[in-house]
């Protein structure tokens, strides 16, 4: 009898973490028509999507190292400074924006100069 619950206790946590995953899209769905408050707006990962990731990280081995270098990546910063190429700069003068592409030829010189 032990053996048989403990046999089913997987199984059934896979099922208790779909019928979450069900009651949290309701919620969400509910919240953009305003009629849950607190699930209007949700920025990130949803509570079942993290849920499913670690549960199949217990069997997979290389899921785990996928979240882990998922965190690291979270934690880098992301800026001109980073050696990344830069991204397109914008301004504005006189309520003229201005859209500035950075030079992917390789070279500086200016279209035309030689």
């Amino acid at each position: 009898m032990a053996v048989a619950l403990v046999g089913l206790a997987l199984p059934a946590l896979g099922l208790l973490l779909i019928g979450l995953a069900l009651i949290e899209g309701g919620l969400l769905w509910l919240g953009r028509r305003g009629l849950v408050p607190w699930f209007r707006e949700r920025s990130g990962r949803s509570f079942s999507a993290t849920a499913f990731d670690e549960y199949t990280a217990v069997f997979e081995g290389s899921k785990r190292i996928e979240l882990d270098h998922r965190d690291e990546v979270l934690m880098l910063r992301n800026d001109e400074t980073s050696g990344a190429p830069p991204a397109a700069s914008s301004f504005e003068v006189n309520g003229i924006t201005f859209s500035v592409e950075p030079n992917r030829s390789g070279d500086d010189a200016l279209p035309g100069e030689q």
